[in-house]
């Protein structure tokens, strides 16, 4: 089994969004050395080995964001799918704007993402949203899970004007169903939620739980500096800091330095100035 890279364009993008092109830099230079399929030019006509792929983004997954494994690969597919059907490979599956059109989408979108292999997607209309199954996967992995159902969760809100829910239906050796719905059927199962649901990303108004060296970072951050000029004047390093970085975002609810710096200027009476 063979992944596209396109899917590896949409990390990039998400990553380099929050944490700098520094960030994506050092992880996919520490992968390249150990291996080989990631040195050549990767892009969206490429195929890189499953083995690899899961590899790279369960470094990416461990060393930026941490916590909760399935929520994170789950925002991050929401996120890609912004990227993928509106400016990406995957925006002529919903031109129509048509739940129909987005289910009978689901087998071909899975074929174009994976390549090698006798899995497959199928979604289909019911009357309680969009239910879809993958089948046939070599081994479960919480990216095929996780990432695969936000990113089709993101697609259908792209196509409704409906807040939608991700709910597991069933799962199975190699294989999972989800109902995709608006929440009023309530229906039966695990409920998936994003990493900023899960984490109240939305509702950080005080005692976030900031340790020193983040409010130290949060300060840094404000006034304008790098993760390198951080990390010259704290004597860490600057994926250190970007790690600083990513958990006090997580706890105030920002997903820049720019939401970051607005957080600080309403809360500075609250934290001491470190």
């Amino acid at each position: 089994m063979r992944v596209n890279s396109s899917a590896l364009l949409a990390r990039k993008m998400i990553v380099t969004r929050r944490f700098g092109a520094e960030a994506w830099n050092q992880i996919f230079k520490r992968l390249a050395r150990v291996h080989s399929c990631l040195r050549a030019p990767l892009t969206a006509s490429n195929q890189v080995p499953l083995a690899e792929f899961l590899a790279f983004n369960e470094e990416l997954v461990e060393r930026l964001y941490g916590g909760d494994v399935k929520s994170t690969y789950f925002d991050l597919g929401e996120q890609s799918a912004a990227w993928a059907f509106v400016d990406g490979p995957c925006k002529s599956f919903i031109d129509k704007r048509e739940l129909g059109q987005l289910a009978k989408s689901f087998a071909q979108i899975w074929r174009a993402y994976y390549t090698e292999t006798t899995s497959t997607c199928e979604g289909k209309v019911t009357d309680d949203g969009v239910e879809f199954t993958v089948s046939g996967l070599p081994a479960w992995h919480p990216y095929f899970e996780h990432l695969f159902t936000g990113f089709m969760k993101g697609a259908m809100e792209l196509v409704c004007a409906n807040p939608v829910e991700a709910t597991r239906v069933r799962r199975g050796l190699g294989e999972f169903t989800y109902l995709l719905h608006t929440g009023v059927a309530e229906p039966q199962g695990e409920i998936l939620e994003s990493f900023a649901r899960a984490h109240g990303r939305k509702d950080h108004t005080s005692g976030p739980g900031l340790s020193n060296r983040e409010v130290e970072v949060l300060h840094l951050i404000a006034k304008g500096k790098t993760n390198k000029e951080i990390g010259c004047v704290l004597g860490i390093s600057a994926r250190t800091v970007q790690v600083h970085a990513s958990r006090a975002y997580d706890k105030i609810g920002a997903y820049n330095r720019a939401g970051a710096t607005l957080w600080l200027a309403e809360h500075r009476g609250r934290l001491a100035e470190q």
